[in-house]
């Protein structure tokens, strides 16, 4: 059986762990918050973040975690991946099946971590609005995300065939900024802004 390839349950015994999987990937992934905000951050975690999700993880052959996800009512609010472990494919699998067995279908990515956005649109997601404001009210901006349906609009930029899809009437402008911020694991947002016509979404294109 390839390593990682069971997905397992945290016990609370892991929450450390955990934590510690998720300041390593924040740090890594999200150079725009200041420290102090990312023990903040890390406290929540650890302290209430993780109880209020449904909660998966992989492990390596001697049974350390390697990544989580979290889940709640149908949204990923948490994917973090520790960043010795990157690029084995372990994202995805905690998403897939987060979207086959635990009817996952939207989330939220900081608009500054292109990376993960780029991410999220190759397995399938559009954006369907933006705030300006991570879940407790800091201006960190988030992109909400779901899974693309049969009419969702694909706009092309030109660059090597990449693309992003959006959500018809998402508030979300298709021009190619420059970007940047993935789920800091706060808490679901308690509203929804959609983007002002002088005030688009700054997204990144990324390459297929």
């Amino acid at each position: 059986m390839r390593q990682h390839s069971v997905i397992h349950t945290p016990k609370n015994s892991d929450y450390a762990e955990l934590a510690r999987i998720w300041e390593a990937s924040v740090r890594a992934t999200h150079d725009f918050l200041p420290d102090s905000y990312i023990v903040l951050l890390k406290n929540l975690v650890l302290t209430r973040y993780l109880d209020s999700v449904m909660l998966i993880c992989t492990k390596d052959g001697r049974q350390r975690i390697t990544g989580f996800a979290g889940v709640a009512a149908g949204k990923v609010e948490m994917l973090f991946i520790d960043p010795q472990h990157r690029s084995q494919g372990l994202g995805r699998q905690l998403l897939r099946y987060a979207i086959e067995h635990m009817n996952a279908d939207e989330l939220d990515v900081n608009e500054q971590n292109p990376q993960a956005l780029g991410f999220y649109f190759k397995q399938g997601f559009e954006v369907i609005g933006r705030t300006e404001h991570d879940g407790l009210g800091q201006p960190y901006p988030l992109l909400h995300m779901r899974l693309a349906t049969s009419d969702t609009t694909t706009n092309h930029c030109g660059r090597g065939g990449a693309t992003i899809r959006l959500a018809p009437d998402c508030g979300v402008s298709a021009t190619p900024f420059v970007a940047g911020p993935l789920p800091s694991g706060a808490s679901p947002l308690p509203h929804l802004d959609p983007a002002e016509p002088n005030n688009p979404a700054v997204l990144k294109w990324v390459r297929d």
